[in-house]
């Protein structure tokens, strides 16, 4: 990422922190939705499977299912959300210190 890109980024995220408080939360409400998903789909393929069968998964997804399977898939999901969530309780503090020195 260039520097006008970044500061474009920073700029927007400093001009509205209540967008990025709501982005964040929004973000890690579909992550957890989108592996909670994600893990019944993988589920319900891994039951269907005749013995022996492997499944096909694209890319990263494949490597993290070879490790952890399904759970694993979903726990990464679950630890990118709580970073967002973490990401949105900065923006809080910062909404929330940003309106106390107005007050003062």
């Amino acid at each position: 990422m260039n520097q006008k890109s970044s500061i474009l980024a920073e700029g927007i995220i400093s001009r509205y922190p209540k967008l990025h408080f709501l982005v964040c939360i929004i973000l890690g409400i579909v992550l957890i939705v989108h592996g909670f998903d994600n893990r019944s789909k993988l589920i319900a393929l891994e039951q269907s499977l005749p013995p022996g069968e492997k499944l096909k998964l694209s890319g990263f997804i494949s490597y993290l299912y070879d490790i952890g399977g399904a759970n694993g898939i979903f726990l990464l999901f679950i630890a990118i959300s709580l970073w967002s969530f973490y990401m949105a309780y900065r923006a809080y503090t910062r909404i929330k210190n940003a309106h106390a020195t107005k007050q003062k």
